[in-house]
C-alpha cells in the first residue's frame, strides 16, 4: 500500500518539485519536501493533505543534508522508499559571459548535490528496499 511509503523530494518550493510533492501526497505517499525557506514549506504544507512534511534542506550544505537525514530517519524508522533529486539552478550562456562563480554554483547544485544527497540517504533507501542495510563502503 502506498500510504506507508515515504519519499524525499529536493527543490520542492516551486515548479516540478512542488507539483511532484503535492501529487505524491495526494496519492497517499508520506512526502518530505525539501525547501530552503520555512515560508515555502508553510505554503506547501497548506496546499497539501496535511501529511506532507517540509524539511529545510540546502543541497549544497553538508550540515543541512545531515539534518535532513536525521529528521527523515526519525520520522520513518530509517526507511525511505524514494528520493527525487529535483533541486536545480540555471546558469548557461556563452563561455565568455558566464562568471566562474555561476558555473561553480551550477555544478554544485545540479551535479555534486545529487551525489551528496543520494549518498547521505542511501542507507535509508536500502533499508526500505529489503529491511537491511548495505555494508559500509568506506571501511578498509
Amino acid at each position: 500500500m502506498e500510504g506507508n511509503r515515504s519519499v524525499l523530494i529536493t527543490g520542492s518550493s516551486t515548479g516540478i518539485g512542488r507539483a511532484s510533492a503535492l501529487r505524491l501526497d495526494k496519492a497517499g505517499f508520506r512526502v518530505f519536501a525539501g525547501v530552503r525557506k520555512s515560508s515555502d514549506g508553510d505554503a506547501l504544507k497548506n496546499a497539501s493533505s496535511g501529511r506532507l512534511i517540509p524539511v529545510i534542506l540546502d543541497v549544497t550544505e553538508s550540515e543541512s543534508i545531515a539534518k535532513a537525514v536525521t529528521t527523515v530517519s526519525k520520522e520513518t524508522n530509517g526507511e525511505l522508499y524514494g528520493l527525487m533529486n529535483n533541486a536545480g539552478v540555471p546558469g548557461g550562456g556563452p563561455v565568455e559571459l558566464v562568471p566562474i562563480p555561476t558555473i561553480r554554483n551550477v555544478f554544485e547544485v545540479n551535479v555534486i548535490s545529487v551525489f551528496a544527497v543520494t549518498q547521505a540517504f542511501l542507507l535509508c533507501l536500502e533499508k526500505a528496499k529489503d529491511g537491511s542495510s548495505i555494508p559500509d563502503q568506506h571501511s578498509d
